[in-house]
């Protein structure tokens, strides 16, 4: 079914579902900048690129969350027209 044709109803619940998502990827990045930096404890010799690694997954990661989050309230705006 296409977005544009959700009911109401439907269309809240997507973005209450995509606002949702866009959270668990925050905690996600969030927890992976934490093991990674455990990991750079144990790897000393690899400290830059594990640094360089976690910015650039945190920044997608926090790329798609807000994606996800504007995605959703296009859906929701598009039901309310």
């Amino acid at each position: 079914m296409s977005s544009l044709m959700l009911s109401p109803l439907a269309a809240q619940t997507e973005a209450t579902a995509n606002a949702t998502r866009g959270v668990l990827i925050v905690v996600a990045s969030l927890l992976l900048v934490l093991a990674l930096r455990s990991a750079r404890l144990m790897f000393q010799p690899l400290n830059e690129l594990l640094r360089t690694v976690a910015t650039a997954l945190v920044v997608v990661l926090l790329i798609v969350a807000v994606l996800t989050v504007v995605v959703g309230a296009l859906i929701l705006s598009l039901a309310d027209t």
